[in-house]
């Protein structure tokens, strides 16, 4: 059942990413489009492009991810690499990884997810340029995260400025960061 959960989790993320890919190629093709209409100086045509591209970038994806709880599934700190592959560029912004054993190696990934443009594996292992990711909100209560994982992943919310605030876990955990 907890498996299930994670694939599950992951699968929507994969759902997310590929319309957020199609949305994406649909304003180029109206960009190109456009383009067209403007070299052959129609530019009526040009200008209801440009409404039809800002429509199209401004419409809300459907059935979003926002809060993506693997609270006690038994994920490693690989795990969380390709849970962060899958979360990089996302509309989740609350993550509670909590009572899962990620350890340093876990809180490492995590926080080059957090300071990371790129998805790729190479990008979070060599920890690249910032991307600043949607996750405002970061469950890690009971991880196995040693005093070496924690300077990485608070070193990373600081330098990329990530909303961090002290309050109660959902389960009553207290003083938990999030």
């Amino acid at each position: 059942p907890m498996h299930t959960r994670v694939l599950e989790s992951l699968e929507t993320l994969g759902d997310e990413k590929r319309r957020i890919a199609e949305r994406e190629a649909e304003v180029a093709k109206l960009q190109e489009s456009k383009e067209a209409a403007v070299a052959e100086e129609d530019f009526d045509l040009a200008e209801e492009l440009k409404a039809k591209i800002e429509a199209t970038r401004l419409q809300p994806l459907k059935a979003s991810l926002v809060e993506l709880s693997l609270r006690r599934c038994d994920l490693s700190g690989s795990s969380v690499l390709n849970l962060c592959e899958q979360m990089v560029g996302s509309s989740v912004r609350s993550l509670d990884l909590s009572a899962n054993s990620i350890g340093d190696a876990g809180a490492v990934h995590i926080a080059l997810c957090l300071s990371t443009r790129s998805p790729s594996s190479s990008a979070l292992a060599s920890g690249s340029s910032p991307c600043r990711p949607g996750l405002t909100t970061l469950w890690l209560e009971n991880c196995e995260i040693q005093e070496n994982g924690a300077k990485t992943l608070a070193h990373s919310i600081t330098n990329n400025r990530h909303s961090v605030r002290k309050r109660r876990h959902p389960e009553g955990i207290p003083n938990t960061v999030a």
